[in-house]
C-alpha cells in the first residue's frame, strides 16, 4: 500500500515532536555541561523544531537552546510564516526577526547571551560554522566560555523512531518503483547522460527531489565509484552501474548494477563476490555491532573471493534528513550500531579500465538484524 506522505509529514513533524526532541537534546546538554547550544545547521533547526515547510536549504537562521529556552533567530522572509507554524505548534520557541533591528541573527543572537542573567555561561558553537563567524562570537560574547562542539543533535537525529523509519520506507519503495519502471523501459542508443536524466524524471513522478546527482556509469567508468554521467554511449557488453535516490523530505539510496547484453564469466564472478559480502554483512549487523567490523567483515569476505583492496570507500553511511549522516559504516568508526540507525550496506570492487560493482541496500538496524527497506532484485539481470 502506498503511503499518503502528507500524512506521513504531519505524524513526523509536529508540535509534540518539536517539544520532545529540545527535551531530549537538553538532556544531552546537562551531561556535557553546555549551558547554551547555537546551532546554524538547517537540517538540524528542522529536526528541532519541526518547522519543514517553513525552512529551506538558506543558513539563515540561528537556533538557540538553553535549559529553559528555545529561540529561533531568523529574518524578514521566513519570519511570518515560522511565527504562525510556531503559534499553530503552541508557541513553544520564542521566534526573533533579527532583520527589524537591521542586524544579522549571529548578532542577533550574541546580544540575547549577553543580557541573560548569568553571565558566566558555557556556550557551545555548532563546529559547522565558519571561522568568521566563530571569530564573531568570540568578540561579541564578553564573559561568556566559547567553545566549538559535534552538534549533539546529530547524535538524536541517527536513531530513528516508528514514524520516521515509515517515511524512508516510503521514499525508498517510490524510488524502487522509479528503476523497475526505467530498466523495463530501457533500449540501446543514448548516452550515459541521457538515461540519467530518463531516470531522474521517473524518480521525481512520485517525490519532488533528488536525493543525490544520479551516477549512472557504463564500461570502465563504473570503476569510479562516484563517476558522473558522461557522453559515452552505453554499449553491449557493458556492466551499468545506477547509484540512485528520491527525496521527499528524507532521502532513499540504492545501487545496482546490470549487464547490457550476456555478461562475461569476469564480470559475473566480482558480481558474485559483492553479492557473498552484501548478504554476509546484512545477515550479521544488528544493534551492537561495531560498524567498523561491519566494514572489516565486506573487505574479509571479497578478499576470500579473490579480490584484495579494491573497495576505496566506505561500507556504508546513516540516511536520513540528510543522504550522509550518523552513524558511518566505515573502518575508523568503532562506535557501536543502534536500533533506529538507518544505514547503507554497499560493499564494492573496482578494475581499472574495466567496471565496476556495487550492490546497496538502505534499512534500519534493530535488536535482531538489519530490515532492508529495498524492494529491487539482487541479481546481475542482463538489460
Amino acid at each position: 500500500m502506498t503511503l499518503n506522505f502528507e500524512q506521513l509529514k504531519n505524524q513526523v513533524f509536529n508540535g509534540n515532536t518539536s517539544k520532545m526532541r529540545i527535551s531530549n537534546l537538553r538532556k544531552i546538554l546537562r551531561k556535557q555541561k553546555i549551558d547554551a547550544l547555537v546551532l546554524q545547521d538547517v537540517k538540524d533547526i528542522l529536526y528541532l523544531t519541526c518547522f519543514v515547510d517553513e525552512l529551506d536549504s538558506d543558513n539563515a537562521h540561528v537556533l538557540l537552546i538553553t535549559k529553559d529556552k528555545a529561540i529561533l533567530f531568523t529574518d524578514s522572509r521566513y519570519y511570518n510564516a515560522i511565527k504562525s507554524k510556531n503559534k499553530k505548534f503552541g508557541q513553544q520557541l520564542k521566534i526573533v526577526c533579527a532583520s527589524k533591528k537591521n542586524i544579522s541573527v549571529f548578532e542577533s543572537c550574541a546580544n540575547f547571551l549577553n543580557k541573560m542573567k548569568n553571565k558566566k555561561i558555557k556556550v557551545a558553537l555548532q563546529n559547522s560554522f565558519n571561522a568568521q563567524i566563530y571569530l564573531f562570537f568570540k568578540k561579541k560574547l564578553k564573559t561568556q566560555k566559547l567553545k566549538l562542539v559535534e552538534s549533539p543533535v546529530k547524535k538524536l537525529r541517527a536513531v530513528k523512531p516508528t514514524v520516521e523509519i515509515n517515511f524512508l520506507k516510503e521514499v525508498q519503495k517510490r524510488s524502487d518503483f522509479a528503476l523497475k519502471k526505467f530498466i523495463s523501459d530501457f533500449h540501446l542508443g543514448k548516452t550515459e547522460i541521457e538515461y540519467a536524466k530518463q531516470l531522474d524524471s521517473l524518480l521525481q513522478v512520485n517525490c519532488p527531489g533528488l536525493a543525490f546527482e544520479t551516477i549512472l556509469a557504463s564500461g570502465p567508468n563504473s570503476a569510479n565509484p562516484h563517476a558522473r554521467p558522461s557522453t559515452r554511449p552505453v554499449q553491449v557488453g557493458d556492466i551499468l552501474l545506477i547509484d540512485f535516490g528520491a527525496k521527499n523530505i528524507y532521502n532513499s539510496d540504492c545501487t545496482r548494477c546490470f549487464c547490457v547484453g550476456e555478461p562475461s564469466e569476469e564480470q559475473k564472478q566480482v558480481y558474485d563476490a559483492v553479492l557473498k559480502a552484501h548478504n554476509k554483512v546484512k545477515a550479521s549487523i544488528k544493534e551492537g555491532y561495531p560498524a567498523n567490523k561491519a566494514h572489516n567483515l565486506a573487505l574479509k569476505v571479497m578478499k576470500k573471493c579473490g579480490y584484495k583492496n579494491l573497495m576505496g570507500h566506505s561500507l556504508g553511511h546513516g540516511v536520513g534528513l540528510d543522504i550522509h549522516e550518523a552513524p558511518n559504516l566505515s573502518p575508523f568508526n568503532k562506535k557501536k550500531l543502534k536500533s533506529g540507525n538507518v544505514v547503507t550496506v554497499e560493499p564494492g570492487i573496482y578494475l581499472p579500465g574495466k567496471f565496476g560493482i556495487r550492490i546497496e541496500d538502505t534499512g534500519v538496524i534493530t535488536g535482531e538484524g538489519f530490515e532492508s527497506f529495498t524492494t529491487l532484485s539482487h541479481e546481475l539481470a542482463q538489460i
